[in-house]
């Protein structure tokens, strides 16, 4: 590997900090000392969340090695690491034992759904022998949507290169070359006829007769997930294994090129947010997840949320857009409404219209929110703007008249407001007629904040329908629906009025976080009433105010923002969504701060946040307790927890704003006090090239593309040409070249 550095370098082990590994449908789950295994506290109890992920499913859990030779030396790699080098493509250890030396390297296949591990081992002091290598792992088969759950029951078949495994629809197989001499199921040697029942442990062992001089190399693959990609792939295992030695250049390579097609940001006075984001953009790339030609997304995060939950995608698709990605957030666009409901689904808490919350490769797709619906038309109606071309929406654009007509049955007649809350009850109602079962908490309400009760008007699901009537709006009017257009425009202008003045709280200088079924106000400061200053739909001195009443001691901590303040009786530091500190909170609150004008303090949101990426070795939790700085019954990477950065640094920092129209933008930059320089170079926007230059107070803009852009900056306009500069400053008009 060459000097990166987004690698992670130890020469200790730390078997308590994570390593992520991943391909476009797979991920190993590791620790710092190169082992498959990763203890994490989850939902109460220590569990070992290790293992091989492929399509959606826990293939495996804990995989290891032991090495037993000579006159009785046995030795485990877990504990004799000298080296270790990760990247998100591959991990190389090194490993010292008693007269051997074993080398390490563990691959996410970058195009398969499948993990592979190579073992190169070299003595010491001359021949090495007899050495007998045994490697065990513990079959899981579980679908990640289905938290805590894995089968009693599997069956075992016998492959040329090893051993097929299947439960319940989800299988994978494991192969080794040279393939494995024996193979032992819960200790016991297996005569390697199919078998059927209970499956705890597989065990593999090869002989030799010594490790020689120029060394002995073993492979081992670990590839599946949904029944039907394994077995329709008979072939695959020995495909795979004959190519081991090219998967770790292969799935660097790919990685590398995938960041020479993304923006460069330079930030001469503020390296560490520089660092910050070639982290974030890892991490998101990471979560890339691609099983299937018609099934494209990004993962919500690791190690238990590794499949579409298609809220997650709502905050996670912008980021992709600002990386070039645009085709890849179409096909995410198209997976998602593939799975809209057509008609009520009480089973699956599903409503005409609706898009689903979970979503993956087999039979397990679920709905029941009142927000991940929302996210999608901004989203549609982005994809065409930035991309100028509109096919995509005249294709979505009866399923977005479907989403349109969802919201208007889930509003209050009265007031307009969207109704959140109890949209899990039919599933509830269902689930009852078949026996007791337990969903992990009561979900009454099924809003971003879903464990505590926000109903029946949360603020942040206004501001959402506002989003989304206007993006019908502009998207109707673009593909030629003017009257359709004018009438989502009105209804989006009232929720808009409502969000401004219904939920301002005079006395406390900041926005009810919900208001209930009879109309009261429910006086509780939460951070998701910056969502309405973030978006422009407060402003003036409520949204300053509001900003400064966020920023305080009970509400913001050094290292985020809390779910719930802890001057509320209702406040616990450990609680999901009622204490506990996320980072996308920081998200809300930095995009309040560039939009009232507070660029120092949304540069120091940012570089908080950038430090904490780099302290978490280029990963960030879910969420950290609210009275101090550590990770709480989180995921140790949540996709809303990064993309939401890249999203604040495009759209805040250098204020880039495409619209109303295609080949158009608006650049109004908040670059804090002493931030002087800076450049952006390769946004991919209009079909074309972007680069900008920040010297202060000046912007320069070139641009590359099939049509001349439109530019303003505050009240100045100008037209760039292909190949053509502007510099802009707010002092001066602009000069063009």
């Amino acid at each position: 590997m060459t000097a990166d550095p987004l690698l992670i370098r130890r020469s200790a082990a730390d078997p308590r900090a994570p390593i992520l590994v991943t391909g476009l449908s797979s991920a190993a789950v590791l620790n710092g000392a190169g082992a498959f295994s990763f203890n994490r506290e989850t939902r109460g109890a220590d569990v070992d969340w290790g293992g091989v992920y492929g399509e959606g499913v826990r293939l495996v859990g804990p995989w290891w090695i032991r090495l037993r030779y000579g006159s009785g030396t046995t030795w485990t790699m877990t504990e004799s690491m000298a080296r270790l080098t990760a990247s998100r493509a591959r991990l190389l250890s090194t490993h010292e034992g008693p007269g051997l030396r074993a080398e390490q390297e563990i691959v996410a296949l970058p195009d398969r759904p499948g993990v592979g591990r190579r073992l190169r081992l070299t003595a010491s002091d001359g021949a090495v022998g007899p050495l007998t290598i045994e490697t065990s792992f513990v079959p899981e088969l579980a679908p990640v949507l289905v938290e805590g759950i894995k089968p009693s029951t599997y069956e075992a078949e016998p492959t040329p290169t090893g051993l097929r495994v299947s439960a319940f629809g989800s299988s994978f197989e494991f192969a080794g070359s040279p393939v494995p001499q024996r193979l032992r199921l819960d200790g016991e040697p297996w005569d390697r006829r199919a078998r059927r029942g209970p499956l705890f442990t597989v065990t593999a062992e090869s002989d030799f007769p010594a490790v020689p001089a120029g060394g002995l190399e073993v492979d081992w693959l670990l590839w599946g997930g949904v029944a039907r990609t394994v077995r329709h792939q008979p072939n695959t295992a020995g495909e795979l294994l004959a190519g081991a030695r090219s998967w770790g250049s292969s799935a660097e390579q790919r990685r590398a090129d995938w960041v020479a097609r993304t923006p460069v940001l330079r930030l001469p006075d503020a390296p560490d947010l520089e660092l910050g984001y070639g982290l974030a953009r890892d991490a998101l790339r990471s979560l890339y997840f691609g099983p299937e030609p018609e099934f494209t997304g990004l993962v919500a995060g690791y190690p238990w949320y590794a499949a579409l939950w298609c809220r997650d995608m709502g905050w996670m698709l912008p980021a992709v857009l600002w990386m070039g990605d645009l085709d890849w957030v179409e096909r995410s666009l198209r997976t998602v409404f593939r799975f809209q409901a057509r008609k009520r689904l009480p089973a699956l808490a599903g409503s005409p219209g609706e898009l689903p919350m979970q979503v993956g490769p087999g039979p397990i797709f679920l709905y029941g929110t009142s927000d991940t619906t929302l996210y999608y038309p901004p989203l549609v109606a982005r994809c065409a703007l930035h991309g100028a071309r509109t096919a995509l929406a005249t294709e979505l654009f009866p399923a977005l008249e479907r989403v349109a007509a969802w919201g208007r049955a889930k509003q209050d007649a009265s007031t307009g407001l969207l109704r959140n809350g109890d949209e899990t009850a039919p599933l509830q109602a269902t689930a009852a007629e078949h026996g007791r079962i337990h969903y992990g908490f009561d979900s009454v309400d099924t809003t971003i904040w879903d464990s505590t009760d926000r109903r029946a008007h949360a603020i942040d699901v206004q501001v959402l329908w506002a989003d989304a009537l206007r993006a019908l709006s502009w998207t109707a009017g673009t593909l030629g629906r003017a009257d359709d257009a004018r009438g989502w425009a009105d209804a989006a202008e009232g929720v808009a009025r409502s969000v401004a003045d219904r939920y301002w709280w005079e006395s406390e200088g900041y926005l009810y976080d919900s208001i209930a079924s009879d109309g009261r106000p429910v006086a509780k400061v939460r951070p998701n009433a910056l969502l309405a200053v973030a978006r422009r739909y407060v402003t003036g001195d409520r949204a300053a105010r509001a900003l400064r009443r966020a920023l305080r001691d009970d509400l913001s901590a050094e290292w985020g923002l809390r779910t719930l303040a802890s001057s509320d009786p209702a406040y616990d530091p450990g609680a999901y969504h009622d204490g506990q500190v996320w980072p996308i909170t920081s998200a809300w609150a930095i995009d309040a701060a560039f939009a009232v004008g507070e660029t120092a303090v949304a540069g120091d949101g940012l570089l908080r946040w950038a430090r904490r990426l780099a302290a978490e070795g280029g990963l960030l939790n879910e969420c950290y307790r609210g009275d101090r700085p550590e990770p709480y019954d989180s995921c140790f990477l949540l996709g809303f927890s990064v993309a939401p950065f890249l999203s604040s640094l495009f759209e805040g920092l250098w204020g880039i704003r495409p619209g109303p129209a295609p080949f158009a933008l608006a650049l109004s930059p908040g670059f804090p006090p002493g931030w002087d320089r800076g450049s952006l170079e390769g946004v991919a926007l209009f079909g074309g090239r972007l680069d900008l230059t920040w010297e202060r107070p000046a912007v320069t803009v070139r641009w590359h593309g099939p049509r001349p852009l439109a530019v303003r900056a505050g009240d100045t306009p100008t037209t760039v040409p292909d190949g053509g500069t502007a510099r802009f400053d707010v002092s001066r008009p602009p000069h063009t070249s």
